[in-house]
């Protein structure tokens, strides 16, 4: 492992030096063990709740068309990242899914295809 680190710092600095300039500068989105930084002109799109949007006060879990959303093709409660929920609406979401699951209103899992 360190061997392979003495390695690559040896290609970056012979790269580097045939520029004539250091190579830890034209390294600046290498990072060890970690992941690259994304370029800083990237835009990134700030997701707003929808329920707070409209203003939605109560979250009925008998009314699963506005549940299905919240839940990936498994079955499964997308996250408050994925769904784009504030940290008050998923939890109201979540325990609506949950109760919604216990009424048998909405599937636990995907529906299985039976095995031949």
């Amino acid at each position: 492992m360190r061997e392979e680190r003495r390695r690559d710092d040896r290609n970056f600095r012979d790269r580097d030096d045939r520029d004539g300039g250091d190579y830890r500068d034209n390294r600046d989105n290498f990072r060890e063990g970690g992941r690259d930084r994304r370029p800083s002109n990237s835009y990134n799109k700030k997701k707003f709740c929808r329920l707070c949007m409209d203003k939605v006060e109560f979250i009925d879990y008998k009314e699963t068309r506005m549940l299905f959303p919240f839940t990936s093709e498994r079955g499964k409660i997308t996250g408050k990242r994925i769904s784009g929920l504030c940290a008050k609406h998923q939890r109201d979401i979540t325990t609506a899914i949950k109760r919604a699951r216990i009424m048998a209103l909405l599937p636990f899992t995907a529906t299985q295809v039976p095995l031949k």
